[in-house]
């Protein structure tokens, strides 16, 4: 069971957390998006809380599109990824000063 929605928003609120690990819908560029926008209202919250937060996506995550913005990628502490990722995109987010780590 999940819970979202205005309660859970405004319990994670009222907690406090070191690392924040969490993934996204869709990557376009430097922004990840949602596809539900009660999903993107929770997530803001707890990234509000955490110390540092991790992204953790797989390489098909990144491509054109995307519903609901729900941060830039500077503001994950790094970025998880696999090892099917393009260079080109590594290459990019890098100049970005984005830190990209393929597992």
């Amino acid at each position: 069971i999940s819970f979202f929605g205005l309660v859970c928003e405004q319990a994670a609120r009222s907690l406090r957390g070191n690392i924040m690990f969490m993934s996204t819908s869709v990557i376009s560029g430097d922004t990840a998006f949602q596809n539900d926008q009660d999903v993107v209202k929770v997530k803001r919250a707890l990234m509000a809380i955490a110390d540092r937060c991790v992204l953790l996506v797989d390489s098909t995550k990144f491509r054109q599109g995307g519903l609901h913005r729900l941060t830039s990628l500077q503001d994950f502490d790094r970025i998880l990824t696999d090892s099917q990722i393009k260079p080109v995109v590594v290459s990019e987010l890098d100049a970005s000063g984005i830190t990209v780590e393929v597992c």
